[in-house]
């Protein structure tokens, strides 16, 4: 979607405010209408002939179109706020939903997707809210200013209009190479975010691998680059003077200038020229200013972020054969074969060559030191992150041949954090599976001890309300149970259930069906599994506590920790 086309269809949605803008914009346009002519009235009729009463009767209606203006001002704003208030939830749906459909095609993120979504929707709903409140009173004015101008005085309109025009129509030229400068500082700006996020994030292994000086090369070519482009858009910018001087001061200079023509030739009178000159000097010459700075910067930034919006919320592109780039698997045995994962090219391996078979219908509980690498191997088998070395294999197919939805529907993975978002229960447990029913939702609950929660909330309709962080594991536990998952890794998922709840929902998951992967925190957890795989030192080995807790010293040391008591909750 372009950014016109983003613009109109949000604008689209509001029309009826956008009507009741327009409406009282007409009446705030009064005193810029008849304010040259009641000035001309005031003077012919009044204070030239010394009726100073009537002189100061014009006036006075003068001011009392200015109180109508101030009450059309507050009657619009309710409108504008109809208007700008929705605007940010539709940007963040729109690029939410963009930024969904492009994760689902493979395209991936970046840190700019973050920023659009964070700054610059809330950036759009200012500008659009600055722009709306001083865009139209200024267009109002302008547009009234020439119009009367033209009743009053078309001698003087003829002498005015042809430089108004003239520096518009400059303006409407300068706008897009100011367009351009403008662009290529908020990319500027975006790349130095995403270059210096990525550093940060990785700090430690760039000290590690000694590459700082490669690095603050990077990221100050980019600092170069957008220094460049504030110094292009500032060179832009001052042609910006040009516009005024052309559009509001020279129709002035040349109505002064000709006054004494005007009202010689012209039939003008003395009232009439002050009646044009009040038109130019307080209105056109003030909305000339305001619309050159207003558009200049604010409009400007508008423009470029809804583009960058416009960009973040493109659908992704379809080409021949992306709807099926890979094939779906029959079956979801797991396997590893000499994978390897580090986090630079010049860093330790977390694991290395690592071999590794998950047949479906196992129940594999992993176990080790804390940072050994439990988490990145349960990332590498739900297909998050891919090895550096080696290949994951899914029913036999690397895991890059395997259909990116198949895989996304059929295995799980659920991290120590869950996630409970806004909603009701039901919006919550149904969103992995929409079309489970009251019996399913039943069956999950019952089976994973969710029902006093269930039943204190007011049924699965109802809002969710405080939740315990225990809870909230339940809730995301519940949501993975029903969904159709094949595969279900549990990274630590279970860490803030006591211990007999925590016995309860392992079970549940082994009668449900299908993989359980468990990355293991507490031993007891171990021991309910099938297999039990230690990592330790980059490898990983099988051990059970029927014959190989003497050959393995670390399981060994780990399970009578966790039989005495003495780590509380035994090493993660």
């Amino acid at each position: 979607m372009s950014s016109k086309a983003l613009i109109a269809a949000l604008l689209c949605r509001h029309r009826r405010a956008l009507f009741h803008v327009l409406l009282w914009s007409i009446v705030d346009a009064l005193p810029a209408l008849f304010s040259g002519a009641l000035v001309a009235m005031a003077l012919d009729r009044g204070f030239l002939r010394q009726d100073y009463l009537a002189g100061l009767a014009w006036l006075a209606v003068l001011g009392a179109a200015a109180v109508v203006r101030a009450i059309a001002a507050t009657r619009v704003f309710p409108w504008l706020g109809a208007v700008v208030e929705p605007l940010r939830d539709e940007l963040v749906e729109s690029v939410v939903t963009a930024t969904l459909e492009h994760a689902v095609a493979g395209d991936g993120g970046d840190l700019a997707s973050i920023a659009r979504l964070t700054s610059q929707v809330e950036t759009v709903r200012n500008l659009v809210s600055a722009m709306l409140r001083t865009m139209r009173p200024i267009a109002v004015t302008i547009c009234a200013s020439l119009t009367g101008l033209l009743v009053l005085a078309p001698a003087a309109a003829a002498i005015s209009l042809p430089p108004v025009v003239a520096a518009l129509a400059l303006y409407g030229v300068l706008l897009r190479p100011l367009s351009r400068r403008q662009y290529a500082r908020v990319v500027a700006d975006e790349r130095i975010a995403g270059e210096t996020g990525a550093a940060l994030m990785a700090l430690r292994d760039v000290v590690a691998c000694g590459a700082e000086a490669r690095v603050a090369e990077a990221v100050g070519s980019s600092i170069d680059a957008q220094a460049a482009a504030t110094r292009a858009l500032a060179r832009a910018s001052a042609a910006r003077r040009l516009v005024v001087a052309v559009g509001g001061e020279l129709p002035l200079v040349l109505v002064l200038a000709a006054a004494p023509w005007l009202t010689r030739h012209a039939g003008m009178t003395i009232g009439d020229v002050a009646g044009a000159v009040t038109y130019l000097a307080l209105n056109l010459l003030p909305a000339m200013r305001s619309l050159v700075g207003t558009v200049g910067s604010w409009g400007l930034q508008l423009a470029v972020v809804f583009r960058r919006l416009a960009e973040a919320t493109r659908s992704p592109a379809v080409t021949p054969g992306s709807t099926n780039p890979g094939a779906t698997p029959r079956g979801y045995t797991l396997e590893l074969r000499g994978a390897t994962f580090a986090y630079g090219p010049h860093s330790d391996p977390i694991f290395s060559e690592l071999d590794l078979v998950i047949p479906e219908g196992d129940h594999v509980a992993i176990v080790g030191p804390s940072g050994i690498g439990k988490s990145t191997l349960a990332d590498m088998l739900s297909g998050v992150i891919e090895p550096t070395g080696g290949e994951v294999l899914v029913d036999g197919l690397p895991l890059g041949r395997v259909d990116r939805a198949a895989l996304t529907r059929s295995v799980a993975l659920l991290p120590q954090q869950a996630y409970v978002f806004a909603g009701s229960l039901r919006e919550n447990l149904t969103y992995l599976r929409q079309d489970c029913d009251d019996e399913d939702l039943d069956r999950a609950v019952n089976s994973l001890g969710l029902r006093s929660l269930i039943d204190r909330h007011g049924g699965y309709d109802s809002e969710i309300t405080t939740l315990s962080e225990g809870e909230r594991q339940l809730i995301a536990l519940a949501r993975v149970w029903i969904s159709p998952a094949s595969v279900v890794v549990l990274d630590e998922a279970t860490s803030q259930l006591d211990l007999a709840t925590e016995a309860v929902v392992e079970k549940a998951f082994r009668r449900r069906g299908g993989t359980l992967v468990v990355v293991a925190h507490r031993m007891s957890s171990a021991r309910r599994a099938q297999r039990v795989l230690l990592m330790d030192g980059g490898r990983i080995t099988s051990v059970s506590d029927d014959d190989e807790v003497g050959s393995s010293v670390l399981y060994g040391t780990m399970v009578r920790h966790w039989e005495s008591g003495l780590a509380g909750v035994a090493p993660a």
